[in-house]
């Protein structure tokens, strides 16, 4: 198996998640102003905004999952989740990891 799967597992499943939170929120916008019409909507068309933010979330998940079992980017759990790459190294976007900046930002 190739050690980079991965990594591009985890880049692929971001980049999807985020055009499906991307299309939901668009399609959940285009639902709420009346975008397409005053006329009564079918229920798919509310259906497929919840699925695309279903998918999202899933895809999310499959993204943080690839990320903590990536080797190719060695940088170990501890940096992963801290809100600092490491003692001695300057803060720098994106601060080491892709989770250490988005637990960062949460916290």
């Amino acid at each position: 198996m190739n050690a980079q799967l991965t990594w591009y597992a985890a880049r692929a499943a971001g980049i999807v998640a985020w055009s499906l939170a991307a299309g939901s929120v668009v399609w959940g916008l285009a639902l709420s102003t009346h975008a397409l019409g005053r006329k009564p909507r079918p229920a798919w068309l509310f259906d497929l905004h919840r699925f695309l933010g279903g998918m999202a979330l899933m895809f999310t998940g499959v993204h943080v999952l690839a990320i903590l079992f990536d080797t190719y980017v060695t940088s170990g759990w501890s940096k992963r989740w801290s809100r600092s790459p490491g003692p001695g190294i300057p803060w720098r976007w994106p601060g080491g990891s892709p989770p250490s900046t988005c637990f960062w930002r949460w916290s």
